[in-house]
């Protein structure tokens, strides 16, 4: 909205200079640039809800423990996040979003450090997890550490959710 302002404060400068061009010239212009920016403003990402996530997503969590429950969360490439616990049932929750540049370097990273086709299951009685195109990566167990990777793009997607 603001290059239309600063057109038609430009316009009327020049159009009092001895009417050099005509009026409606410029507020045929004013009108193109106020429909840009009218179109600028109306594109969006996608906002999805809990029932219709899209396919491409990371999912990563924890579980294990005591009680042996499983919490997780969902990354879009859109930057919203959604959170499931089982403290509530089976429903799923949005819970943040953070911005798409944010987020799409975390796919990057996923795709980089093989996630999809990555053979990685040693868990332990606490566990981590780490899900991208239906591939569960799990580690926990001392004895079979988890690639770096893996572990670096983990810790930035914990911190994704403490924003």
């Amino acid at each position: 909205m603001y290059p239309a302002l600063f057109y038609l404060s430009c316009t009327k400068q020049l159009f009092n200079q001895k009417h050099s061009v005509p009026m409606k010239s410029h507020l045929s212009f004013f009108l193109l640039f106020l429909c840009l920016g009218a179109g600028f403003a109306a594109c969006k990402h996608t906002h999805y809800t809990a029932g219709n996530l899209p396919k491409k997503q990371i999912q990563w969590g924890s579980g294990g423990g005591f009680v042996g429950k499983e919490s997780y969360f969902i990354l879009l490439e859109n930057g919203q996040i959604f959170k499931h616990e089982p403290a509530m049932g089976d429903s799923i929750a949005e819970i943040n979003s953070v911005k798409a540049r944010v987020a799409k370097p975390m796919f990057k990273a996923a795709d980089a450090a093989g996630l999809a086709t990555l053979d990685f299951k040693h868990p332990s009685n606490t566990y981590m997890f780490i899900v991208q195109a239906g591939n569960r990566v799990v580690w926990g167990d001392k004895s079979h550490p988890i690639a770096e990777p893996v572990e670096k793009l983990y810790r930035e997607l914990n911190e994704l959710i403490k924003k």
